[in-house]
């Protein structure tokens, strides 16, 4: 039969776990290229697509400040796909804005949605003053 020492296992060990680190650093950089290929090659679809998924993001999540205000938007009259897309982004986050959100890059490259903060304490949890005479 075979038999091993500790330092050839260890060595044994090693390998295996740098080659499987290799193999998947590999892979990820092949996926990360190709959605660069893909953003590459319709940038406005993506910027279209990122906006439409954080407005739905926005949707689903309740206000943390409530805006009683009116909210002025520009009419889109016959702008390039680029204008428009920037339109739809400004009024997204306005929107998250009067919500209590911001948008903020997430740990992943994406942009995702954020309660703003003051100091430590969120702006819609932040206590009132306390009146003390």
């Amino acid at each position: 039969m075979f038999r091993f020492t500790i330092r050839e296992l260890l060595l044994l060990t090693i390998i295996a776990a740098l080659s499987v680190g290799w193999w998947l650093e590999r892979n990820e950089l092949k996926s990360r290229e190709a959605e660069l290929a893909f953003m590459r090659a319709d940038p406005i679809r993506v910027f279209n697509g990122e906006t439409e998924r954080l407005r739905e993001q926005l949707n689903k999540q309740e206000p943390l400040a409530v805006y009683l205000g009116t909210t002025l938007r520009k009419n889109i009259v016959s702008q390039s796909p680029w204008d428009y897309a920037i339109l739809a982004r400004q009024n997204l986050q306005r929107d998250a804005d009067t919500a209590g959100y911001v948008i903020a890059l997430g740990r992943d490259g994406r942009l995702m949605l954020e309660p703003k903060w003051l100091g430590s304490i969120p702006v819609s949890r932040k206590p009132s003053p306390k009146n003390e005479t």
